[in-house]
């Protein structure tokens, strides 16, 4: 606990909290604030199925960057930061560690991890939550391909106070679907391996442009419904742009 300010007594504050040097020099009663420096627990998650390795430049080459880097900001501020990354079904967890001397242990943990096999979010989120402190920040770093994030959002931070900051990270070609060129395509989906075939002109381009803009819209309001944030990156975003210009306009 430390000291932080004064400000004028009011009636029903506590007398033992008046600043008598102020009192004596100013002739007025104030009272002494303190602050509580609290840490913050933060689990870092970072989704490692195969169609984070999707694009080009694929997902791969942002996602480590991102959570490397936000974990090293949480260790920088004195904070409890715990590494989670999902595949295959399964979550591997990385101990709780504080302090920036822990940082290439952490940074080194996440690097080990490839994309393999598909996942199910709603089942797949239930294991690193109980893991997570109370009032924690949960960090989410995916390309969210999946479905019901309204209900898995509503009950995570439901059941233990947790803010959410979801990174939605996206490749160019799913923001852009005119880069795929046009014709017909094969699309297949790189975890299930299934297979369709379309045909790619202006009609369907704009259909998926308003699809993939109603996604966004209810995974932005999912996150908000929880008081926390969502945000969305290309591929082709800078560190610097995520977190001098992005992060910083909204908070």
């Amino acid at each position: 606990m430390e000291f932080a300010d004064h400000r004028p007594y009011a009636s029903g504050d506590d007398v033992r909290h008046v600043d008598a040097r102020v009192l004596a020099r100013l002739g007025q009663p104030y009272i002494r604030q303190y602050s509580v420096d609290r840490q913050l627990p933060i689990l870092v998650v970072l989704d490692a199925t195969l169609s984070m390795a999707h694009g080009e430049p694929d997902k791969l080459r942002i996602r480590p960057d991102l959570a490397r880097t936000l974990a090293f900001v949480g260790l920088a501020g004195g904070d409890l930061v715990q590494g989670c990354v999902f595949r295959r079904r399964t979550a591997a967890l990385f101990a709780r560690v504080q302090g920036t001397s822990r940082a290439p242990q952490l940074f080194d943990w996440f690097r080990q991890f490839r994309p393999e096999g598909r996942t199910s979010f709603a089942e797949d989120w239930s294991r690193p939550l109980p893991h997570a402190r109370r009032r924690s920040l949960v960090i989410v770093i995916s390309d969210f391909l999946f479905e019901g994030i309204d209900d898995v959002l509503r009950k995570a931070g439901g059941a233990r106070d947790l803010e959410i900051l979801a990174v939605h990270v996206a490749s160019p070609d799913e923001l852009d679907p005119a880069l795929v060129g046009s014709g017909p395509v094969y699309l297949v989906d790189a975890e299930t391996g299934a297979e369709i075939e379309i045909t790619l002109d202006e009609a369907t381009r704009t259909s998926y442009r308003d699809m993939f803009g109603r996604w966004q819209d209810t995974i932005r309001s999912a996150v908000r419904r929880r008081f926390g944030r969502y945000h969305c990156f290309s591929t082709t975003t800078g560190l610097e742009q995520v977190f001098l210009h992005e992060f910083r306009r909204t908070g």
